[in-house]
């Protein structure tokens, strides 16, 4: 499959809003600005080469985007006694602030059953900083869309693919795609959407592995049927066998596009890639470095 990122090639600032969040906050306060106004507009962009999943026309790529508006809100409405969170105030169709020629670009992806919407609060404040922010609707496994769909909660690598498209989308937009600064471009996600992002760094999904972890004694309740969508496992079991759509998007389960490493390795003169053998992980070589650090001597 085409990937917008491949294209474009762009190291990503990844966030899946757990112990890596610390990644974004850094992100966030090397181009932090003063608070601002922010301003919304949803586009309906699509992506012609796959189909919904009832196959009527291209799949929808429902994006919020919210930016630095150059108008003031009025005055946020009274909230309920009881309200738990206040909704943050956007101007709908303002115009973009004219602070900044380029801004930065942060892409959201949400939780299963999520929707962009509801990550308002995160976008907000990043667009009142003064980043640009496209958060996408993943078709399917959204509550932006009246009826969800067991494809879209079992096929999680599709929704990757969401994101590289978008990011296309957006690049091309008339109104935005000029103020974009491509060096300064991420991407974030909450729950399964932390998973999306990593997978749009270049991670690898083994479907096999992951099964046969829902098999043995450890596996978690990622494995059963989720509180959004109960029933999907067991209707998506029927469509595996049935839906070509389903079967050939189960032949991309391991698709990924190229790593950060093998992305560096293209883009600086001169460079060699090595792989190390293993099984490795951050955690493992960051622990490594960091004793053999401990052993080398002082000068």
């Amino acid at each position: 499959m085409a990937s917008g990122l491949d294209r474009v090639s762009l190291p990503l600032t990844v966030c899946s809003m757990m112990p890596t969040a610390a990644l974004l906050l850094g992100f966030v306060c090397a181009h932090a600005a003063v608070a601002g106004p922010v301003g919304e507009v949803n586009r309906h962009y699509v992506d012609e080469r796959r189909l919904t999943w009832g196959g009527s026309g291209p799949r929808p790529l429902e994006t919020a985007i919210w930016y630095p508006a150059k108008a003031a809100a009025a005055a946020a409405e009274a909230q309920p006694d009881r309200a738990i969170f206040e909704t943050p105030v956007v101007v709908q169709g303002a115009s973009l602030a004219e602070a900044h020629e380029k801004y930065p670009l942060i892409l959201i992806s949400h939780g299963t059953g999520g929707c962009a919407a509801a990550l308002l609060w995160m976008g907000h404040y990043l667009a009142s900083h003064g980043y640009l922010v496209a958060a996408i609707n993943h078709h399917g496994n959204t509550c932006a869309e009246a009826q969800p769909d067991p494809r879209g909660y079992l096929l999680w690598w599709e929704r990757a693919q969401d994101l590289r498209v978008a990011l296309d989308r957006v690049l091309a937009d008339p109104e935005f795609g000029t103020h974009i600064d491509p060096r300064r471009i991420g991407a974030l996600g909450f729950s399964l959407g932390g998973y999306t992002v990593i997978t749009v760094a270049g991670a690898r999904i083994d479907r096999a592995r992951y099964q046969r972890f829902c098999s043995s004694s450890a596996r978690d309740f990622t494995c059963g049927p989720q509180a959004e969508y109960p029933d999907a496992p067991k209707l998506f079991e029927q469509l595996e066998k049935t839906d070509p759509v389903v079967q050939d998007a189960l032949k991309h389960s391991g698709d990924s596009p190229a790593t950060n490493a093998e992305q560096y390795a293209t883009l600086i003169p001169g460079t060699r890639l090595v792989e190390i053998p293993g099984k490795w992980d951050t955690t493992i070589l960051c622990r490594t470095a960091r004793t053999r650090v401990r052993r080398w001597p002082r000068r």
